[in-house]
């Protein structure tokens, strides 16, 4: 069974203490709501745990081996999401979507047209992203998570933008994916519904 640990983190930041002796686990089937107010360190620690930013001290386990002893293959399990939508504003939705797969070696048998309309972007897969909504290009960013089959989903406030829709069009694909053995770690100030069973991590401001 899948499991993400991580123990005794320590995140220091511009001379501030985010977090210490911080640990936490998550296995297959679960989801965990980090919550906290600006500048709890909720973004640093989603980073950590995507191993895209090291601790001070501390360590992430996936699967009882270290992430930083097998990064490639930890890579290959997890999906982030992170405030900055990652996408290039003078390429169109469609063109994006090709290039991260490309990028991050995905052999993408998805029609990106379809994809796209199912995200309610029909007539907009040509346009550059530029000229998109934030809701629009958030939504073309999110596509990733029906593009990569990741074990582990780290998202930093994924629902930021959406209207009503697009919303509960998220929140059913977060579904299927914990009911289907996935994990999921997330920030976000919407209400998640209970259906997720979502436990809760809350970190604290620290002076």
């Amino acid at each position: 069974m899948d499991c993400l640990s991580a123990s005794q983190l320590c995140c220091i930041k511009q001379d501030r203490e985010l977090f210490e002796g911080l640990s936490l686990q998550v296995s297959a089937g679960e989801a965990l709501h980090v919550v906290g107010d600006n500048g709890a360190g909720k973004t640093s620690l989603l980073r950590i745990l995507a191993g895209l930013s090291q601790p001070q001290r501390g360590s992430v386990v996936w699967n009882q081996v270290d992430i930083s002893e097998q990064p490639e293959l930890y890579n290959t399990a997890v999906l982030y999401l992170g405030h900055k939508l990652a996408l290039n504003g003078h390429l169109t939705a469609r063109e994006n979507l090709k290039f991260w797969c490309g990028l991050h070696q995905i052999e993408a048998d998805t029609d990106f047209y379809v994809l796209l309309a199912h995200l309610g972007l029909t007539g907009l897969e040509d346009v550059p992203v530029v000229n998109l909504s934030a809701g629009q290009q958030r939504r073309v960013s999110l596509c990733r998570i029906w593009l990569k089959q990741a074990k582990l989903l780290i998202l930093d406030e994924p629902f930021n933008a959406l209207d009503v829709d697009s919303r509960a069009l998220l929140e059913n694909k977060l579904q299927q994916h914990v009911d289907g053995g996935g994990l999921l770690i997330l920030t976000s100030h919407w209400q998640l519904p209970e259906v997720f069973h979502t436990r809760e991590l809350r970190l604290e401001y620290n002076i």
